[in-house]
């Protein structure tokens, strides 16, 4: 089940504290952990084969969490300088990443400082991403790329978020094993929107999408369901599998009904000139 808040608790500046001052959340794991997840690993892997085909000399991983992405950048671009920015520190350094604790919606870099910018399931996040994505426009130099992954429609957050379902799953399985606790059904994504929606809010704020796709169209089988989600992690862990699985996806995401279908949507925008 994702991490919830009270909806009542929820505004700006709660969200800007919770972030600063969380520790061993989800996106804080270990690198290894977190790349144990096949929705990770594919999300991670896209990423870095798009960032490293435009070969840039710096880079930056805004909203970096424990800092993976910025370390498998580092590792296959040992000649680009590589940052991150988090509202959190570190909890544990990460070796070739120049990392500053920082808000994404106001970056500690001048104009035009970074040939690649990530930022990856950060935006939706926010009460405000439009001024986030005007600092990543802001700090890519021209000729630059931004690459961006949000929330797509059937990630578990927006399936909630609209019906309910897992939530309701997830309160029938606490009580089936007789656990009292009810589960907040207000996560902690607060901006949620379409595809279309997000390239819209990218480029009324100083990016232009080059290109974009669905990443990672298996079903989303929630924590809970921790049979199934072994076995999902089961099937994904030979690399033969995740590349046949990207094979199939650079096929079926181009299909105009399969857009909204990944857990993820991903986007390649370039700064606007």
């Amino acid at each position: 089940m994702p991490i919830g808040f009270d909806p009542g608790e929820v505004s700006p500046e709660f969200l800007k504290n919770y972030y600063a001052a969380s520790i061993g959340m989800p996106w804080q794991a270990p690198k290894e952990e977190f790349l144990r997840d096949p929705a990770n690993r594919l999300r991670v892997e896209i990423l870095v084969e798009e960032i490293c085909a435009t070969a840039p000399s710096t880079a930056l991983d805004a909203g970096c969490g424990a800092g993976v992405l910025a370390s498998v950048i580092a590792e296959k671009l040992p000649s680009c300088s590589v940052s991150g920015v988090d509202v959190a520190p570190l909890a544990r350094p990460v070796p070739g990443v120049d990392f500053k604790t920082a808000d994404i919606a106001a970056l500690p870099f001048t104009d035009n400082s970074f040939d690649a910018v990530a930022c990856s399931e950060v935006l939706e996040h926010l009460f405000d991403p439009a001024k986030a994505a005007r600092e990543i426009a802001r700090v890519l130099a021209p000729g630059g790329s931004a690459f961006i992954t949000v929330p797509n429609l059937f990630s578990l957050d927006s399936i909630d978020g609209a019906t309910g379902a897992v939530s309701a799953l997830y309160r029938a399985a606490s009580r089936a094993r007789g656990s009292g606790a009810t589960p907040s059904t207000h996560t902690t994504h607060i901006t949620r929107m379409s595809p279309r929606r997000w390239k819209r809010l990218l480029e009324v704020n100083g990016l232009s999408v080059a290109s974009d796709a669905p990443v990672y169209l298996f079903p989303y089988i929630p924590y809970f369901l921790k049979i199934a989600k072994r076995a999902e992690f089961s099937l994904f862990a030979a690399d033969s599998v995740v590349t046949a699985w990207r094979e199939f996806e650079k096929r079926a995401g181009k299909l105009p009904l399969l857009k909204i279908a990944g857990q993820f949507h991903f986007f390649r925008c370039v700064k606007k000139m």
